[in-house]
C-alpha cells in the first residue's frame, strides 16, 4: 500500500517531536525520499504514491513542499493538515510501515539537511540523472522505476 507524501512526512515529524529533534522542511524532502528508494528496494514496494521531482536543491515532493514552504530553514513546528479533512493525513493511516520508517529515521534523522542533500545529489543518483536528461528541468519528475534501480544497487542497505 502506497501513501501520500504528506502521511509519511506526518510519521517524521512525530518521531522528530518524539526525540526531542527539530527539522527543517528540507531535511522532511530528503527523508522522503529515502523512504521511498529504501521501501522500493527492501520490500518492493512503493511508499510514497506521489512523484518525486528533480528540483535545484534535490528530490522534493511538491506537495509537502506547498504545506511546509513557510517554515522556510526554520524546523517544523506542527503536522501537515488538511482543513477539508481532518483525518486526510493522519500518521495513524501508515501504521503497517511505521517500524521501516523508524528503521529510515534512525539511520538518517541523526544528519542534518545538508548531508542528506549531499546523499541525495550523487552523480550516479536519480537526481542527478534525472536532471542531466532533462537539461535541469526544475520540474522533471524522478521515475520511481529510477529510484528502485539506484536503491536496488547500493550496497550499504537500511537496517
Amino acid at each position: 500500500m502506497s501513501y501520500e507524501a504528506e502521511t509519511i512526512a506526518n510519521v517524521f515529524l512525530r518521531f522528530a517531536r518524539e526525540d526531542g529533534r527539530g527539522v527543517s522542511h528540507m531535511k522532511i524532502q530528503k527523508l522522503l525520499y529515502f523512504a521511498q528508494g529504501h521501501a522500493m528496494s527492501l520490500l518492493d514496494a512503493e511508499l510514497i504514491s506521489d512523484n518525486c521531482q528533480a528540483w535545484d536543491y534535490g528530490p522534493v515532493y511538491p506537495n509537502v513542499y506547498r504545506h511546509l514552504k513557510k517554515y522556510g530553514a526554520s524546523a517544523v513546528r506542527s503536522e501537515i493538515v488538511d482543513e477539508a479533512d481532518a483525518e486526510r493525513f493522519d500518521p495513524a493511516q501508515a501504521t503497517a510501515v511505521k517500524p521501516f520508517l523508524r528503521v529510515v529515521w534512525n539511520k538518517y534523522g541523526e544528519l542534518d539537511a545538508l548531508r542528506l542533500s549531499e546523499l541525495s545529489h550523487v552523480t550516479k543518483g536519480p537526481w542527478a540523472r534525472t536532471r542531466r536528461a532533462n537539461n535541469a528541468n526544475y520540474r522533471a519528475v524522478i521515475e520511481k522505476t529510477l529510484i528502485q534501480e539506484y536503491f536496488n544497487g547500493l550496497s550499504s542497505r537500511v537496517e
